[in-house]
Formats: C-alpha cells, sequence, structure tokens
C-alpha cells in the first residue's frame, strides 16, 4: 500500500484558504532561506508516510471536516454567528493540535518516552499527534483564562499563515493568541482581564470583529508569525501576496546580520 503523503502539522483545510487566484501561493522556506512562487495546499508543509492512514482517518473525521464545516458558516455568516461550547470546542482542538504535531514537541515526547523510543518514526508521529491532542483537551488548563473571538481584516494587507499555526503577541498589555485562518480572518484568544479586547470594534452583538489600525495592526501580527516560524528553524510562512513575505523576510534577515556583526 502507497504512503499517504501527510501535512505534518498545518492540515490542509486551512492552507487551501490562502491561495491566489491561480490556486497557488507563495511560501518563504525557513531552513533554505528563499521565497518560492508556485506552493500548493496539498504539497507544502508534508511528508511521505509521516502519518499512518488510521492516523489520516481520525485527524480529517475528528478535526478537520468539523474546522472546515464550521469555517464555511463563518464565512456564510459575514458578521454573526452563535458560538457553542461544541463550535469553541472545535476551535480550541485545533489549537491543540498545532502544538502537539509540531516537531519540536514530537521529539520532546520521545526524547522523554522510554515506552517510543524503540518504535518506527511513523508509530511515533502517529501516538504523539493523536494521543497528545486529546490529552492536552482533557488535561490541560491552557485556555481557561482566555476568551474567543474573530478578527476581520478590511486592510489591503494580508494576514499571513506560519505553518506553526499560532502565535502569541501582546497588544498594550493584553495577551493574544493569534490562529490565521485566511487572509482576512484570524481566531483570537485573548486574557480574560482584557474587558475590551484591545483594537477591537466596539459591538457587543457580534462575534466577528473588524481590527482597528488597518495596515499597521497586520503588519505587526504579520511580524509576530513570521518570526515564530523562523524560531523553529524549520516550516513555511505561506502568503496569497508575494511583497509581503519579500519585505518580512527582508527585515528578518537585516535584524538576523545585525546580531551577527555585534
Amino acid at each position: 500500500m502507497a504512503e499517504i503523503n501527510s501535512h505534518i502539522q498545518m492540515p490542509k483545510v486551512i492552507l487551501k484558504r490562502f491561495v491566489n487566484d491561480n490556486q497557488r501561493f507563495f511560501y518563504y522556506d525557513v531552513a533554505k532561506k528563499f521565497i518560492g512562487n508556485n506552493g500548493t495546499p496539498k504539497s507544502i508543509n508534508t511528508e511521505e508516510g509521516y502519518y499512518s492512514e488510521t492516523t489520516e482517518d481520525i485527524l480529517n473525521r475528528e478535526l478537520e471536516t468539523k474546522l472546515g464545516n464550521l469555517l464555511g458558516k463563518i464565512d456564510w455568516s459575514k458578521s454573526f454567528i452563535p458560538f457553542s461550547k461544541e463550535n469553541i470546542s472545535i476551535i480550541k482542538r485545533y489549537f491543540y493540535s498545532l502544538i502537539t504535531r509540531a516537531p519540536s514537541f514530537r521529539d520532546y515526547v520521545v526524547e522523554k518516552s522510554v515506552f517510543l523510543e524503540d518504535f518506527q518514526k511513523q508509530m511515533q508521529n502517529d501516538v504523539v499527534a493523536i494521543n497528545g491532542m486529546n490529552w492536552a483537551e482533557k488535561n490541560t488548563k491552557l485556555l481557561d483564562d482566555y476568551q474567543f473571538t474573530i478578527w476581520k481584516n478590511e486592510s489591503n494587507c494580508p494576514f499571513v499563515l506560519p505553518v506553526c499555526g499560532a502565535y502569541e503577541i501582546s497588544l498594550k498589555g493584553c495577551n493574544h493568541i493569534i490562529l490565521p485562518v485566511s487572509p482576512n480572518m484570524a481566531f483570537v484568544f485573548f486574557d480574560c482581564t482584557c474587558a475590551n479586547p484591545d483594537l477591537l470594534s466596539e459591538s457587543v452583538t457580534t462575534i466577528i470583529r473588524s481590527v482597528r489600525g488597518t495596515e499597521e495592526v497586520i503588519h505587526i501580527l504579520n511580524w509576530a508569525g513570521f518570526q515564530k516560524q523562523c524560531s523553529s528553524g524549520w516550516g513555511f510562512v505561506v502568503s496569497n501576496q508575494k511583497d509581503i513575505l519579500e519585505e518580512l523576510s527582508k527585515k528578518y534577515k537585516d535584524i538576523d546580520d545585525e546580531k551577527q556583526r555585534d
């Protein structure tokens, strides 16, 4: 049986939302430090046989199909969608899966586990991805002190997508976890101590809110996401606009060159 070309960390259901009119996207390769022009949701961030067919089926059934259906409802609603506990749990599960499917997390767990060290790599990947996600969902209280909202980006500067999927940023003293899900939308968990989450509209009747500050704010968020991915030394940052990646990669290189000189 042929091995499946598995998406290591970022699921295809999110990647395909970042394509341009040609059904392609641009991507910055962190390890090779170059910008590619013809990335596809099918091929980026993949490795043949990384997960077994069984694990692929579980991820598809328990996470990706549910996430895709929810995103479709949000896209259709435009400005308002009633959020049930089930909907929030789908998004939290997506966040936990990003953590436990990260190669660095997999390496850490395998290194600490006498049980896993003698298994083949695919089995190790399967156990960490599925059991880790389930354990995080049931046992961690990582997001208990956070509230949820959706940010709508109405600027000309799109959200970029680091394949790590999530990054943390403090905006005027309020901690935010940002999960871009399209060039113009991001899931956001924000610290409950922020009574009025910064940069959002004053509306309290909708859950989908416009980001204030337009392009300046999006640039700040994109820079945080780009740095997060680069800090891993691995992976890709995806965008439907090449100039955004050129600007971010140049800024990162300039800072890195300055550190080398010091």
